[in-house]
């Protein structure tokens, strides 16, 4: 029963630490002013000429929204931090699962041999 105990949570955390993930610098946008977003933007070909103003300022703000979360930093920090808070958390339900199976196992014995 323990070893069914310990197996189990260590399924649990391997399946949260496969789940985090830091972001790396290479996969955060470039620190671009609005001014060159939008320049980039423009600047890209559109062959069928189906690319509206409209369009283009849609495209613009829902990159620049993700470029000032990648760039900054302190949100960076604590997103990271949030994410080793919650695997701490888990491991600590983990952690807190054995030894109850341990407990559960050691009150049994106790019993048996009574």
């Amino acid at each position: 029963e323990l070893a069914i105990g310990l197996m189990r949570t260590r399924k649990i955390l391997d399946s949260k630490l496969r789940g985090y993930t830091d972001r790396f610098n290479d996969e955060r946008l470039a620190d671009l002013t609005p001014d060159q977003l939008m320049a980039s933007i423009v600047a890209l070909p559109d062959p069928y000429n189906q690319v509206t103003k409209g369009h283009q300022n849609s495209i613009f703000r829902m990159i620049n929204a993700q470029t000032c979360k990648d760039n900054d930093w302190a949100g960076l920090v604590f997103e990271k931090l949030e994410r080793q808070r919650k695997m701490l958390r888990y491991e600590t339900k983990a952690f807190n699962y054995v030894l109850k199976t341990v407990r559960k196992i050691t009150k049994r014995t106790q019993l048996q041999s009574d």
